[in-house]
C-alpha cells in the first residue's frame, strides 16, 4: 500500500521479450489496490 500521491511508471519500448516495439499508438492499464482501474492510450514515435 503507497500514500496517496503522484506516482511514475517508465516503459523503455519493449515488449515481453524485449524485442523494441514499432511506433504506434499503445494502450496501458493502471489498477490500483482498491479495484479503480483507467485505461489510457499513449502514442510512441522513433
Amino acid at each position: 500500500v503507497q500514500a496517496a500521491g503522484r506516482y511514475e511508471a517508465i516503459w523503455n519500448g519493449t515488449n515481453i521479450t524485449g524485442a523494441g516495439v514499432s511506433s504506434g499508438i499503445y494502450l496501458y492499464r493502471i489498477t490500483s489496490g482498491s479495484g479503480y482501474t483507467e485505461t489510457k492510450r499513449m502514442t510512441l514515435l522513433k
